[in-house]
């Protein structure tokens, strides 16, 4: 399966946003540009999820450990997403409790203009 990543400054954040499936043959590539913007220095990251179709648990693996990298270096790091299916999957493992998620990049507070 393939999956297209757009990466783009939204609000502040940089939002990336993967379309298609977050699996066992696509995590490493999701993991990468994760990894890549936040040694950017990109640290403040929404990931919308509205274009995937599904993501796995090595997909959320991914977004804890990207959040944890960008909370680690004074960002933030949020989720964007209205798909039922994807926002079942967080709550089933827990994970709504530890991410941000909010239905549009808009709702998310605004960031302060230093140290974007």
């Amino acid at each position: 399966m393939e999956l297209d990543i757009e990466t783009r400054v939204e609000h502040g954040y940089t939002l990336v946003k993967p379309h298609g499936e977050i699996d066992l043959s696509t995590v490493e590539e999701f993991r990468e540009v994760l990894n890549e913007l936040i040694i950017q220095g990109r640290v403040h990251v929404l990931v919308d999820l509205d274009a995937t179709t599904f993501i796995d648990s090595l997909g959320f693996g991914a977004l804890v450990g990207a959040r944890r990298k960008a909370h680690a270096l004074r960002g933030s790091f949020g989720i964007v997403c209205s798909n039922d299916r994807i926002l079942r999957l967080f709550k089933v493992t827990g994970l709504e409790r530890v991410f941000s998620i909010t239905d549009s990049a808009s709702s998310q507070p605004a960031l302060p203009a230093v140290g974007r």
